[in-house]
């Protein structure tokens, strides 16, 4: 009997053609397997990757096989489907990561390592530009006693008592300001902020760079752990298989008719489903 194709689960939609179109298919296809859509997101993927063109970044390509794996993978494990179609599904998931590790970079982005962590914190774009601030600043170095002008201010009525007081807390937080940082620091010539925007957008990019190196490397673990437990699950299907008892005596799954009937059955019922979300859809 033949096995149902990842295909047979979606329709088709649009592809991506400029970069930020394969951004947005790539997080489309994430957003159904964390929804759970696991058969919708395993026909999106392969989709996509039969159909990709030059515009798809290796980086997508890889995620893309990734997800279509691991969502295949899940779906041999939840649903009540008999060993073919389940060993059918996994082999299909451990060629999808055999192609994720295949588009992932072979050397990082950057010849250096990444710093740990505890020496290179994340920081959002742009915070190069500020002024390092002091983590250790003394308690008593916010608290100013008020001046003597400024315990005479006029409090004759609402109106002067309330600018009276934006007047205080401003002068203080100028104070407190002063105290963080000194005019050497902020006036300085030899201050590490770099000023210059074409220094800035470097050091974003390298941001961006680390950032990248440490998600091809956290994939490329997630895969070969992945990849090792579909193995151990192809084999224990397979001897599930043989093992399989009808009538006292060993049967292919396939040939069984009750099997053939509920399979059948199942993908009946995933095509009204699609129909349905399309109609749907369309209104």
């Amino acid at each position: 009997m033949a096995q149902p194709s990842v295909t047979d689960f979606a329709p088709s939609l649009k592809h991506p053609v400029i970069y930020s179109d394969w951004c947005t298919a790539v997080q489309e296809a994430k957003s159904l397997f964390f929804d759970k859509k696991y058969r919708q997101c395993a026909a999106r993927c392969a989709e996509l990757l039969e159909q990709r063109k030059s515009t798809a970044h290796p980086i997508h390509t890889a995620v893309l096989s990734f997800y279509a794996a691991s969502a295949l993978d899940t779906a041999a494990q939840a649903l009540f489907l008999s060993w073919s179609t389940k060993i059918s599904l996994l082999k299909s998931a451990r060629s999808y990561y055999v192609a994720a590790t295949l588009f992932l970079p072979a050397e990082p982005p950057l010849a250096s390592p990444s710093p740990p962590s505890s020496e290179f914190p994340r920081v959002a774009i742009g915070d190069d530009s500020k002024p390092p601030c002091s983590s250790q600043a003394s308690p008593a170095a916010a608290q100013y006693p008020p001046s003597d002008d400024e315990e005479e201010e006029d409090m004759s009525d609402a109106r002067a008592f309330a600018a009276s007081k934006a007047r205080i807390a401003a002068k203080r937080k100028e104070k407190e300001r002063a105290a963080q940082f000194p005019p050497s620091t902020l006036l300085s010539p030899d201050s590490t902020a770099p000023s210059d925007p074409s220094t800035i957008k470097a050091n974003s990019r390298k941001h961006a760079q680390l950032r990248l190196q440490a998600h091809v490397a956290d994939m490329a673990q997630k895969i070969e752990s992945n990849l090792q437990m579909v193995e151990k699950m192809i084999a224990k299907a397979e001897e599930e298989k043989r093992k399989q008892p009808y009538n006292g005596a060993a049967l292919e799954e396939e040939d069984d008719p009750r099997v053939e009937r509920r399979e059948w059955v199942m993908r009946r019922a995933w095509r009204s489903e699609e129909r349905e979300k399309l109609g749907s859809g369309g209104l």
